[in-house]
């Protein structure tokens, strides 16, 4: 249970496979429900696995002067990382000291909740909300600014 992540190399995306969403596993009072990965395709067809990760997240890549940078988090600390030799290698650390981004407690794994996005004016941004941190990444050119709510 502690996250996992894959980088795929698409060299031909008509090749690909349509996914459609399944219908959801069951219904409980009125909601209907999915389970995590319910919305992701599990077909490969025509994708080339570069690199896989257990135990890591990667909630967003982006390029950079040529090179496809990716912001990786463990259980404590965000790292900026590129893909060599189909090895994850560290460029830099974002941020240590993310106590609370897988946080464990009363016997209770407290998930987190990522998304990352481009905006129209070449920004990368990461939100995050978690068992008491809450806040976001701010990428732009060659700066990566990190912001925190308490």
């Amino acid at each position: 249970m502690c996250g996992s992540a894959e980088v795929i190399v698409i060299d031909n995306p008509d090749s690909m496979d349509i996914f459609k969403m399944p219908p959801p596993r069951a219904k409980k009072r009125k909601m209907e429900y999915r389970y995590v990965g319910d919305n992701e395709s599990k077909y490969k067809k025509g994708t080339r696995l570069l690199f896989d990760t257990i135990c890591a997240m990667i909630p967003i890549s982006f390029p950079h002067n040529g090179e496809l940078y990716h912001v990786v988090s463990d259980s404590k600390t965000l790292y900026l990382s590129l893909i060599k030799e189909n090895k994850l290698e560290t460029v830099d650390t974002i941020y240590s000291g993310l106590d609370n981004f897988y946080k464990r407690g009363d016997g209770i794994l407290y998930t987190y909740s990522t998304t990352g996005f481009r905006t129209k004016d070449d920004h990368y941004i990461v939100l995050f909300e978690n068992s008491g941190l809450v806040g976001y990444l701010d990428i732009f050119g060659n700066k990566i600014k990190l912001i925190r709510y308490q």
